[in-house]
């Protein structure tokens, strides 16, 4: 991604040496739960919308500005719920800020869970509020099973997300805006859905693995080429 060649680039190593190719992913082929089967699975009292984080709990993935966003959502759309799916070093950290900002009306942890694919596309909106991220697997595998999603706008990132077509990009910090298109995005099942669609388009046309495998073999063609055009020909032959 644009985040891996940029970090060798400042580190002295010429750019035209990289050749990018993405990771792909497959759309998984996942039983959808509704809503209500959601908030039963965690004993949550049942609401309509359901916003997903998914991660690592540590510093990197910005989960304090997630939890504060999410309490503020939840007082403005009230039927929503942000489940944050995973486990990490801050577990216990951002469970007491959440509980510190008087976010546990709006903001649950689920913990590392087996079936976070299941989950994940069982949501309406999937949130990153990564620092800095090489490339999100789970942003894509969101992407490919139609949910929209928001994430900062930084390197490797913005290489997937296209906002305002696919999701949005936000400003690191920029909670507001964050908040501002989430609550647009949970009111207008219409635009969620085209965005969604867009989304999963995106992947088939550029994070697929057949286009994965194609860009392996132009590459390893191309450097057989080179080879051929810098050795004597009874030397290949030899």
């Amino acid at each position: 991604t644009s985040a891996v060649t940029d970090f060798y680039r400042q580190h002295g190593i010429d750019s035209e040496k990289f050749t990018v190719i993405p990771n792909a992913v497959e759309t998984p082929e996942v039983q959808r739960l509704s809503r209500r089967e959601l908030c039963e699975m965690f004993n949550l009292p049942p609401r309509d919308r359901i916003v997903m984080a998914i991660g690592r709990l540590w510093k990197q993935k910005g989960y304090r500005d997630l939890i504060w966003a999410g309490q503020m959502v939840q007082v403005a759309y009230q039927d929503v719920w942000l489940l944050i799916v995973g486990d990490g070093p801050q577990c216990s950290q951002l469970q007491e800020y959440r509980d510190h900002v008087g976010a546990e009306s709006g903001v649950r942890f689920l913990g590392h869970r087996s079936d976070a694919t299941q989950l994940l596309a069982s949501c309406d909106l999937l949130w990153n509020g990564s620092l800095y991220e090489g490339q999100s697997n789970t942003i894509l595998e969101a992407m490919a099973l139609g949910i929209p999603v928001a994430a900062t706008d930084i390197p490797g990132t913005r290489d997937l997300v296209e906002s305002g077509q696919t999701g949005l990009l936000y400003q690191l910090g920029d909670v507001n805006t964050l908040c501002r298109w989430t609550n647009a995005m949970l009111r207008d099942d219409t635009g969620r859905a085209k965005m969604g669609a867009a989304a999963a388009a995106r992947v088939e046309e550029h994070f697929s693995l057949p286009q994965m495998i194609a860009r392996h073999e132009e590459l390893y063609l191309s450097l057989w080429q080179r080879y051929l055009e810098r050795t004597p020909a009874s030397r290949v032959q030899g």
